[in-house]
């Protein structure tokens, strides 16, 4: 069942409603009031989240000119090639130099 159209209140319609027309006017009048404040109140947060979704996009954008910005990877290295890459720094001098140059290019993390 919705609300009573006479005080807004819940579970009764206006031709059940137990209050008195005085009684409704203010109860509907104190949940309008509530109502107004919690839809400016939403609004509000709407409005701040747009500005900050906007806000992101603009640094986005304006990072994306720089000449040296690279787009950051979302999964970056696996534990796999940390542990690689330690090995063969701790091995490097049992490693020759030329391979151990190209198994570290190989596996450069950005």
């Amino acid at each position: 069942m919705g609300r009573c159209s006479r005080c807004k209140g819940e579970g009764h319609t206006r031709r059940t409603c137990p209050h008195d027309d005085d009684a409704a006017e203010g109860f509907r009048q104190a949940w309008v009031g509530s109502e107004m404040r919690r839809r400016v109140a939403l609004r509000r947060q709407y409005q701040e989240e747009q500005q900050q979704r906007l806000r992101e996009r603009w640094i986005n954008w304006a990072m994306a000119q720089r000449p040296d910005y690279v787009v950051p990877s979302a999964s970056g290295p696996t534990k796999s090639q940390i542990k690689i890459q330690e090995i063969l720094f701790d091995n490097s001098e049992k490693i020759p130099e030329g391979l151990y140059k190209d198994l570290m290019d190989a596996l450069v993390i950005k």
